[in-house]
């Protein structure tokens, strides 16, 4: 189907009258970085959204997933948040999908909904997006035209940072693949050619479980809560010292981890509780982190995927003593700040 990308018409505008062309890594054009602006005023800020699971079907498969994407939007629309983020990061399952044909129903109604977000939308792809087939142009093809992209790894500047958008989706039975081994390549060489550039990495299944593993195995119940890839992993470790975070979803609940000084962070999604979505403000040697929730009546307790009604007992592990915090993570895990590696001082 071809469509503009899912963004605002502006924005495809603009990236269709630009002058500069997507490098040979995937690696867009910059802007430039304002060096000499205040810490006290962020260089810019972003929103993280993910598992929103917007849905074509009536009623949609998540209770009331449709409703709470378009009151992300109207929050993002509102006059004075549209002129203070820059973009919105969706990272992965911002559709519900299923198979071929729900996948391209399901765009197309995210695709309308988002026609008029005052902001540039960048996505990374989800199982969701693509039925957890990474690599296959026939199950991505849907994603890939709606937000104009050729690839599903690619990356971009912003104001002197660099976001690394990688394909997760198939998580760990790409295990020995040619995809994962193709995508793998591409990462390493996107990072060697911006050593010394600070970086942002974005894949829908996390790297790291952000809860005790075996616990989380259980809670989740699904497989796959990670993405099962040891050279993945050691690539981001190998470039920790320019890498501030690993931005993600897919485990419905909300919580941040860190391994040599990378924070790994995953955020709930609004489709299920605790319906969470994240806001970062980027300094020239920080970033704050702010988890923010939708309105109580967008709150859906009975969504919870980690514990009652879908599971017997709610599920806690040893840093997450009580169920509310297994959810939404501990106070430090939803208002903190990280460094910027290196300092774009």
């Amino acid at each position: 189907m071809a469509t503009p990308p899912l963004a605002s018409r502006r924005f495809f505008l603009k990236i269709a009258g630009s002058s500069v062309a997507i490098a040979s890594l995937g690696i867009l054009g910059s802007s430039s970085t304002r060096a000499d602006q205040s810490d006290d005023v962020p260089l810019f800020r972003f929103v993280q959204w993910n598992d929103l699971h917007v849905d074509a079907r009536k009623p949609s498969t998540y209770l009331l997933a449709n409703d709470k994407a378009a009151w992300l939007i109207d929050w993002i629309n509102s006059p004075d948040r549209a002129s203070r983020y820059d973009f919105v990061a969706g990272i992965g399952d911002l559709i519900q999908g299923g198979n071929l044909k729900s996948l391209a129903a399901d765009t197309e109604h995210f695709k309308r909904m988002v026609e008029g977000l005052a902001i540039p939308l960048r996505p990374a792809v989800g199982n969701h997006e693509n039925v957890a087939r990474e690599g296959d142009p026939i199950y991505e093809k849907s994603f890939c035209e709606a937000f104009g992209l050729k690839e599903t790894n690619y990356s971009f500047r912003h104001k002197g940072v660099l976001f690394v958008m990688l394909n997760t989706s198939g998580g760990p039975r790409t295990k020995g693949t040619p995809v994962r081994r193709r995508r793998n390549a591409w990462f390493r060489e996107v990072l060697e050619a911006s050593r010394g550039t600070p970086k942002i990495v974005c894949c829908h299944v996390p790297l790291l479980p952000v809860r005790d593993e075996a616990v989380l195995a259980k809670s989740f119940g699904y497989s796959g809560p990670t993405a099962g890839d040891d050279e993945l992993l050691g690539l981001v470790d190998e470039h920790a010292d320019s890498i501030a975070a690993v931005l993600s979803g897919h485990l419905h609940l909300t919580g941040t981890v860190q391994r040599k000084g990378v924070h790994h962070i995953a955020i709930s999604g609004t489709a299920s509780y605790p319906c969470d979505f994240a806001t970062y403000d980027v300094f020239p040697d920080r970033i704050r982190v702010r988890i923010r929730s939708l309105p109580d009546e967008l709150v859906t307790p009975q969504t919870n995927l980690h514990g009652k009604p879908r599971h017997k007992n709610d599920y806690i592990d040893a840093a997450h003593p009580t169920h509310d915090a297994y959810m939404k993570g501990v106070a430090s895990e939803r208002d903190f700040d990280m460094e910027l590696r290196p300092s774009l001082k």
